[in-house]
C-alpha cells in the first residue's frame, strides 16, 4: 500500500530502520509484523499514545490563506469544487474548503468509532 497507493516506495522499511534504532537492536530483529503494529498503534484510539490519529484529527484537507489555497494532494480541473460522496460542484471556494474539512473530519469520526 505504501509503495503503490501513498508514493512511499520505502517508507515501510525505513520504519523498520526506526524501530531498530529506537530499540537499540538490529534491524534484522524488527519483523514486518513489529512495523505493522507501529503503524496501527500510532493510529489507534484506544492506544496509549495515537500521536498519527491526533495529527489527522488537527490536519485540514485545504485551508485558504488571503488569496493562497494550501491542499492535501493538489487541485486540477478533474477536482477542484467536489467533495468524495456529494453530487455536484461546489463554486465557492471557502464552501468547498469547509466541505472538505467536514468530510475529512466525518471519516476521521467513522474510523474511530470502527477502527
Amino acid at each position: 500500500m505504501l509503495k503503490y497507493t501513498m508514493g512511499s516506495d520505502g517508507a515501510f522499511e525505513r520504519r523498520q530502520m526506526e524501530l531498530a534504532v529506537m530499540q537499540d537492536c538490529p534491524v534484522s530483529d524488527v519483523t514486518e509484523d513489529d512495523v505493522v503494529a507501529s503503524y496501527r498503534r500510532e493510529c489507534d484510539p484506544k492506544s496509549d499514545d495515537p500521536w498519527m490519529l491526533e495529527y489527522l484529527r488537527l490536519g485540514v484537507l485545504a485551508y485558504r490563506q488571503g488569496p493562497h489555497l494550501f491542499v492535501h494532494g493538489g487541485v486540477h480541473v478533474h477536482n477542484i469544487g467536489t467533495v468524495p460522496g456529494v453530487s455536484g460542484i461546489t463554486a465557492d471556494l471557502d464552501t468547498w474548503i469547509a466541505q472538505l474539512n467536514s468530510w475529512k473530519d466525518a471519516q476521521l469520526a467513522d474510523y474511530e468509532a470502527d477502527p
